[in-house]
């Protein structure tokens, strides 16, 4: 199964490192351990691309790095959205809470979108 993950560096709720989820509420692993633990499932033994997105809002205090697993099992990849400065939020949506409990919101681009792009690419087979 392909896999995208989206995640905020500052996210004062669901740590990218792991770690305490909102204080007490239970635990996370790392943002880079679930990637390890998907790239071995999906057989990503090859080297990820790399970049990063345009910064198209410099205000916004974030920048897009990415990373890119291709050529995994059965066509499958892992794909990485790491929102440098970005918090627990919707990118490129509006701000559910003040930045003071959320973190920033990254305008860099649109989550909706890039999440709708990436299912179309890896849709499922339908069943006959």
């Amino acid at each position: 199964m392909s896999v995208l993950v989206i995640q905020g560096t500052d996210d004062p709720l669901v740590p990218y490192a792991g770690g305490g989820i909102l204080r007490n509420r239970g635990k996370v692993v790392s943002t880079d351990d679930t990637l390890q633990l998907w790239r071995e499932n999906n057989g990503c033994f090859a080297e990820p691309e790399n970049g990063m997105l345009p910064d198209l809002y410099l205000r916004d205090g974030c920048q897009v790095e990415w990373k890119r697993w291709a050529g995994c099992a059965a066509g499958t990849e892992v794909k990485l959205l790491r929102a440098v400065g970005g918090g627990h939020t919707w990118p490129g949506g509006k701000p559910y809470l003040p930045a003071m409990i959320v973190g920033k919101v990254c305008r860099d681009f649109d989550a909706t979108e890039t999440i709708w792009i990436f299912f179309q690419q890896h849709s499922r087979p339908k069943a006959q």
